[in-house]
């Protein structure tokens, strides 16, 4: 088999190799969508670990538990062949390891792996209009599938393919979509955690429809979440204009103006310790050859630090105070 195998990894640095078995005379390999035929057998330590044969979607295994190194082999396989692949953690386990199996963290792992089928891929350019909107409504049902699993990544990557692959159509069926996969993006995100692509995803559904109100909401949520709590603001007041009866919308006004008011008092707090640290500064007697001006214009005092903290504030937040 030789010591050094096909570096097969995304960014050639050696983390997935492949080294053939049995090779095939046949010429097909699997494409994004098409539906894949693997045996499967996983060693750690030159251990079995798993055995079983599978079938799923080619860009979906992971639905299936296949991790990413296997994935990203198959792609330069042929039906019939069968190769050894060597995948470290990265594209394997990774930091967490699999307590199934008993693989530690961080874990270098092998797969025996046989392409016993694969049907022919998605060929994007041949499609008409019709059957992209069609493949579109098939790529939004399984991400709505995956979210239902909460299977987010796999959410996304179905949501983000509905988008692309009607980008360069414009009517009325095609913008609903985009619209729709967009807003789901953003509440994917927001599971994760992720609110500034979140906050991205929204963004491209209000392009399509600045009155979209879930994207309105999500969008606000996500600013919420990002600090960014006048936008939020805005954000939740424009679902109420267009939407009176949103009680959520009208609870997340609330926490708005509850949190910028935390955030000013919080302002106001650091602009009165540093003034009042000014004023104890300018009370110290210096010795000085100059005029004591201080003597005949008034010395700084706490009420002058006050006034200050308050004119700062205001001309830092481009506000009247009342």
């Amino acid at each position: 088999l030789g010591w050094k195998g096909e570096d097969v990894s995304p960014n050639k640095d050696g983390s997935i190799e492949r080294f053939i078995v049995e090779s095939s005379d046949k010429k097909r390999s699997p494409a994004e969508g098409s539906l894949v035929k693997v045996h499967l057998i996983g060693k750690y330590n030159g251990n079995t670990f798993e055995e079983r044969d599978v079938e799923f979607d080619y860009g979906e295994g992971c639905d299936c538990s296949i991790i990413e190194g296997v994935e990203i082999a198959l792609e330069r396989m042929t039906v019939g062949e069968t190769s050894r692949i060597k995948i470290q953690p990265k594209y394997a386990f990774g930091s967490k390891g699999n307590d199934v199996f008993n693989i530690p963290p961080n874990s270098t792992v092998e797969y025996i792996v046989k392409l016993i089928d694969c049907e022919k891929g998605i060929e994007e350019w041949k499609l008409s209009d019709e059957e992209r909107l069609q493949q579109a409504e098939l790529y939004k049902s399984k991400g709505t599938k995956y979210f239902s699993k909460q299977n987010f990544s796999l959410a996304i990557k179905m949501y983000k393919s509905c988008v692309d692959i009607i980008s360069k159509i414009d009517n009325d069926e095609s913008k609903k979509l985009k619209i729709a996969s967009n807003s789901n993006i953003a509440l994917c995100y927001q599971k994760t955690n992720d609110y500034f692509e979140g906050k991205q995803a929204c963004i491209e559904a209000l392009k399509l429809d600045p009155l979209n109100i879930k994207a309105l909401y999500r969008r606000g949520q996500c600013n919420l979440a990002i600090n960014e709590f006048k936008e939020a603001l805005e954000d939740f007041e424009k679902v109420i204009e267009l939407e009176p009866t949103n009680k959520a919308a009208v609870n997340q006004i609330q926490i708005c103006k509850q949190r910028i008011k935390e955030a000013n008092d919080k302002e106001r707090k650091i602009y009165a310790n540093m003034f009042k640290k000014l004023s104890a500064a300018d009370k110290q007697p210096t010795p000085s050859t100059e005029p004591d001006v201080l003597t005949k214009c008034g010395e700084w005092t706490d009420e002058d630090a006050k006034r200050e903290v308050d004119l700062a504030f205001e001309r830092d937040n481009n506000i009247v105070m009342i």
